[in-house]
């Protein structure tokens, strides 16, 4: 498994249990592209939302689905 920078400021980001979207990520350009690898890896799962004031703009919201698989793609370093 290659291990790429962003994807591992991703899992960091999102340990805690938080959930983030690609468009509120700051340094990583198109984070989209590096949170569906980790979701083809089975690391982390989306829901699709809405937005409050605008009822047709949806969005994912990601978060780790697999903590065991996180850890050991981070090499236990949590």
């Amino acid at each position: 498994m290659i291990r790429s920078k962003h994807k591992t400021a991703l899992i960091k980001m999102m340990w805690d249990g938080t959930e983030i979207t690609a468009g509120r990520v700051f340094g990583i350009s198109n984070a989209n592209q590096y949170l569906v690898e980790l979701f083809r890896e089975k690391i982390v799962k989306f829901r699709w939302c809405t937005d409050a004031n605008n009822p047709k703009r949806r969005f994912k919201l990601w978060r780790i689905d697999d903590f065991q698989k996180a850890k050991r793609y981070l090499g236990g370093k949590i």
